[in-house]
């Protein structure tokens, strides 16, 4: 069952990441700025600790955004707390954590919707896919945050389970290719929300049909000021930006 209604102003303007522009990607300290900016809704991508716990990274690995090195999943959430996420940004973010989702949703959920995009295993486990959606979802339904949450990936067998589940909130597809009949079929099969894809790929005839099968579009790789008033032009429902900032100024001068 889906939560009704999923209302937002628009153009939605997402923080992607958080506000990674000027703050370390996928940390507290990054989704607040992005909120104090004045963002509508927060992105972070989510995937499992070795002990199965929902933490917030983007990478399956920990080289690029930690002081630490190899797979996420091979370290217990105990493990990935002592590491710092910040300073690899730069040294006055220096000791900031990998958050769990159960953070993020606590500090942030009465501030700004969430877009919870769920990455796919790096091995392609399908008992991942089963625990880290029935862990995702219960963070969402512990809380009872549904109209908060928007649940994105680009593997539509996470998308599956998420839409198999008694009560979810609204899905979203992700998609690096152009919007395509296919991608709309299964968008709609699905039961989502909108279709993210990638801005280098959008057009504005696409824009329109996919707003005709009553579908909203929130493009991502928004990042310059001249793709930013190309998508607003276009007539996009919201945008993923590394620069929350930029994009209100964009929008405030179209």
């Amino acid at each position: 069952m889906k939560e009704e209604p999923f209302l937002f102003n628009r153009p939605l303007i997402i923080g992607h990441r958080g506000f990674p522009a000027q703050y370390p990607e996928n940390t507290l300290v990054s989704f607040e700025a992005a909120v104090g900016a004045g963002v509508g809704m927060i992105e972070l991508d989510v995937t499992l600790s070795r002990d199965a716990e929902v933490v917030v990274i983007h990478d399956d690995t920990l080289d690029r955004t930690t002081n630490g090195t190899g797979a996420v999943d091979s370290h217990t959430l105990p493990q990935l707390r002592k590491l710092d996420a910040g300073g690899w940004f730069h040294k006055k973010f220096s000791g900031e954590k990998i958050p769990t989702l159960d953070e993020v949703v606590d500090t942030l959920v009465d501030k700004a919707m969430i877009n919870v995009e769920i990455k796919p295993s790096a091995t392609g486990s399908r008992s991942y896919v089963e625990l880290i959606v029935e862990k995702t979802l219960a963070a969402v339904e512990t809380r009872d945050v549904h109209q908060r949450i928007l649940i994105s990936s680009f593997d539509p067998e996470i998308l599956k389970a998420v839409a198999g589940a008694q009560r979810h909130p609204e899905i979203a597809l992700l998609l690096e290719e152009a919007i395509g009949e296919g991608a709309l079929a299964l968008a709609k099969d699905l039961g989502a929300v909108s279709i993210h894809p990638n801005m280098d790929t959008l057009e504005t005839e696409t824009v329109d049909r996919v707003r005709c099968r009553r579908l909203f579009v929130f493009p991502y790789n928004v990042d310059s000021e001249k793709k930013i008033f190309h998508a607003l032009k276009m007539g996009v429902d919201g945008i993923f930006v590394d620069d929350p900032v930029m994009a209100i100024m964009c929008y405030q001068n179209r």
